[in-house]
């Protein structure tokens, strides 16, 4: 499949890593990798900043650097606190996105002060995921991080409107669970790659014939 430059330009796709993670570690690197040699998209990986300390601000200013104002539908891709990120963004975004990806989204209760910095509430799972036409949570069922159960937490996103993934015995999805590339999420890009070309073919020009007539020219 070529990039998708008509129309309002090729899928951009803003990976966000994890508390403690950079745009090297774990499957980011595959999946953005795979996202711009395989399907064409643009793609970009920001470090954001003290993800050992990491402050809410810094980061969604950090994400809105990275997502700019380029053209082109945007894809959210969020891990864990950067998941917590994309939904604090979406919830103050003025206009919808094409499709956000949360992985691993700890929206439940936390030990963890720097998911609790991030907190956001099930109740707002609506408002953020309809700020974004297509999305996708990805779980495993066996992750110590999502509380008070993974599958509560696919049911809350479900609940709102996202399709949900589960995958068995992937933990956190973290770095050091080997995961490159994240598997069953490429499904979901060709899926929006094939809706962006259709949209897209709608805006093609019609094929240059004779007005009057409506016949092509000889």
């Amino acid at each position: 499949m070529t990039a998708i430059e008509r129309g309002g330009g090729r899928l951009r796709v803003v990976i966000a890593h994890c508390w403690q993670g950079s745009p090297a570690d774990g499957w980011y690197p595959a999946l953005a990798q795979h996202l711009r040699d395989i399907l064409g998209f643009a793609v970009a990986v920001p470090a954001l900043p003290d993800s050992h300390d990491p402050d809410p601000r810094a980061w969604q200013g950090a994400l809105q650097d990275a997502i700019g104002g380029g053209k082109g539908p945007l894809v959210l891709v969020g891990h864990s606190l950067g998941a917590l990120a994309v939904l604090r963004w979406l919830l103050a975004a003025p206009n919808p996105i094409a499709g956000a990806v949360l992985v691993a989204p700890p929206i439940g209760p936390s030990r963890l002060e720097a998911i609790r910095r991030f907190r956001v509430e099930a109740q707002a799972l609506p408002a953020a995921l309809s700020r974004a036409r297509r999305s996708l949570v990805v779980v495993s069922d066996a992750d110590p991080y999502l509380l008070p159960t993974p599958a509560d937490v696919a049911t809350a996103f479900a609940s709102a409107g996202a399709r949900r993934l589960l995958l068995p015995g992937g933990g956190h999805f973290s770095p050091a669970s080997g995961l490159t590339p994240l598997p069953g999420i490429l499904p979901f890009f060709r899926e929006m790659a094939a809706a962006q070309e259709r949209e897209d073919a709608t805006l093609l020009p019609p094929p240059a014939s004779d007005r009057r007539t409506g016949r092509c020219p000889a």
